[in-house]
């Protein structure tokens, strides 16, 4: 499984980024340089990829 922390101002959290075989290292370098992203930008990855999961799976059952 591929992981990075999250430091955010009073705890760490972990985000996963998928597990090897089906996502590249290539794929995962690029995952982790856009979760920074959103962190300069003061959004919280985690939460941001939980909130687009959860519209996708809205989508799928309708």
């Amino acid at each position: 499984m591929l992981l990075i922390l999250i430091l955010n101002t009073k705890k760490r959290t972990s985000m996963s980024l998928g597990l090897y075989p089906a996502v590249s290292l290539a794929d995962a370098r690029k995952l982790k340089l856009s979760a920074r992203e959103l962190r300069v930008k003061g959004l919280n990855p985690k939460t941001e990829c939980d909130i687009a999961t959860q519209s996708i799976k809205k989508l799928d059952i309708s």
